[in-house]
């Protein structure tokens, strides 16, 4: 397990209490915010000095494979940049980009297997990619039905996938 993985492994955990003892309910897009800010952030210190590296619903390049004329980029849930000022179209390479599923109670919805399997897949490629080699892709599954838990947290570099879910316990 890398120092990011690590990182992300205990910043998901502290999430979790936190959003439990709080009460919390939320979608997806509320939940990436509230834990980016939150419990990543205070667990990234020294790799992130400046809260500018974190981006949410930002855009990276899109596989090529995938891609067509028209959508050059997509947009990821959280992406970890190196520096602050970094972008896709600063030519820099994420240090991470992770895509989260929600199932919310609050819109009664659950995620599908397709949908995540979907997810796995762009994760694995674009790790693959020689300018991402660098990169951690993390796929991460989070229920909000109670008991709120992590249902699955999966990493990716260098395109293969690496299970650290067993790690939260």
């Amino acid at each position: 397990m890398t120092d990011l993985d690590q990182i992300v492994v205990s910043s998901l955990r502290s999430f979790l209490m936190e959003v439990v003892s709080n009460g919390w309910q939320g979608r997806e897009r509320e939940a990436v915010s509230l834990y980016a800010f939150g419990a990543l952030l205070a667990a990234t210190k020294p790799m992130v000095v400046d809260p500018r590296q974190i981006g949410v619903e930002v855009a990276v390049p899109q596989i090529p494979a995938r891609g067509d004329a028209a959508k050059l980029y997509v947009c990821k849930d959280l992406v970890i940049w190196p520096r602050p000022f970094d972008s896709a179209w600063s030519n820099a390479a994420p240090l991470a980009v992770m895509e989260w599923k929600v199932d919310a109670e609050v819109k009664a919805r659950r995620v599908s297997a397709p949908e995540f399997l979907e997810t796995e897949r762009w994760l694995e490629e674009f790790t693959l990619l020689p300018k991402h080699e660098q990169t951690s892709g993390y796929a991460v599954h989070v229920s909000f039905f109670p008991p709120a838990r992590v249902v699955s947290l999966l990493a990716f570099r260098c395109g293969r996938r690496f299970e650290l879910t067993p790690h939260l316990s």
